[in-house]
């Protein structure tokens, strides 16, 4: 596998449930921090899978596994529509410090001339050079 600057496979974890796949976390220590604050990502269970602890045991090891790794605090990321999900982290100690809005756009209706190979950019990259 090629190497990929940031990229540490340490703090993935995949839960398994009778030789299936069923779910997974990433405990992501940011390395360019001062703090040593840590953060649950991706945190994701099979729909078939629902319902039988296994959101709460990856975080549970996502949080060892952080606190291994010298973190002092830790960040998770829900949507807050997700109750189930909100209710259990909160139930780990987790409380509500920020809430976000997705954005999204149409990608066919932005123009084809704007971005690195336009006209735009290289004068105005000529321009500051």
């Amino acid at each position: 596998m090629e190497k990929f600057l940031g990229f540490s496979a340490d703090g993935i974890f995949i839960a398994m449930w009778d030789g299936e796949v069923a779910g997974m976390v990433n405990a992501y220590v940011d390395k360019h921090r001062d703090e040593p604050k840590g953060f649950i990502q991706s945190l994701a269970v099979l729909p078939e899978f629902r319902g039988k602890g296994i959101a709460t045991e990856l975080v549970e090891k996502a949080i060892e596994s952080l606190r291994q790794r010298g973190m002092k605090t830790v960040e998770a990321w829900a949507q807050t529509d997700r109750k189930v999900c909100m209710h259990m982290l909160e139930s780990k100690g987790f409380k509500k410090a920020r809430v976000g809005s997705g954005m999204k756009r149409k990608l066919d209706s932005v123009p084809s001339n704007v971005g690195e190979n336009s006209s735009t950019m290289k004068t105005g990259a000529a321009r500051r050079r």
